[in-house]
């Protein structure tokens, strides 16, 4: 059942990300796009949203602030909906920087080709990052790579280089892999994946990817 409803909340976070997207591509500011995916989440039954802007062209990651009128270099945000008790989430982004896109794409897909079910946690993280290659890992992640999903944004079993634990079956991760350049901005990736008994991933959502969403759940 937790599985199932968190499908919905990442049904309903998705919606929102296209919501804000689409704000943002008919000239809205930053708060206002970011308003119109709380809007429609609320109209989806959301509980609980939280959402995160940049106004830096991605450096850095702050709250509303009714601060109208802001269109920086390129769309970096952040949304998280919660639905039945249960939390999903996706990072927003457009029109970053390519070699920074890059690298977060890359990175991303270190980490959805390596988590699976027994997986150590730090062997995966460090994957990631080397994956970053020379660019910084985005300062806004908390050093890490994701957690577990659920009843709170970040449950437990962080994905990072100083892990402990192994990647559970039947359990969902938000995933997130940042790249920042001081001089160009920064760039996020994103996904939502449930890990499955026998090595297999199922990706309820993604974002940030070569510019794509998708859901293979």
């Amino acid at each position: 059942r937790e599985i199932a409803v968190i499908r919905e909340a990442a049904d309903i976070a998705r919606a929102a990300k296209a919501a804000f997207e689409e704000a943002w591509a008919n000239g809205e500011d930053i708060e206002n796009a970011a308003l119109a995916a709380e809007r429609t989440a609320r109209d989806m039954a959301a509980h609980d949203i939280r959402t995160l802007v940049s106004r830096d062209g991605g450096r850095t990651l702050q709250p509303y602030q009714a601060r109208f009128g802001d269109r920086p270099e390129h769309l970096v945000g952040y949304i998280a909906v919660k639905y039945l008790g249960y939390w999903a989430d996706t990072f927003v982004q457009a029109g970053a920087p390519v070699h920074v896109a890059s690298a977060a794409n890359a990175a991303m897909k270190t980490l959805l080709q390596n988590l699976q079910s027994g997986a150590e946690l730090s062997a995966v993280a460090k994957q990631a990052d080397n994956a970053l290659g020379s660019l910084t890992p985005h300062p806004a992640l908390s050093n890490n790579f994701g957690a577990r999903i659920g009843l709170s944004l970040r449950e437990c079993d962080t994905i990072d280089t100083a892990a402990n634990g192994v990647a559970q079956p039947g359990t969902a991760y938000s995933l997130h892999a940042g790249a920042l350049d001081e001089a160009s901005g920064g760039a996020v990736a994103s996904a939502l994946v449930v890990t499955m008994p026998g090595g297999a991933l199922d990706i309820l959502l993604t974002s940030g990817m070569d510019g794509s969403d998708a859901s293979a759940g």
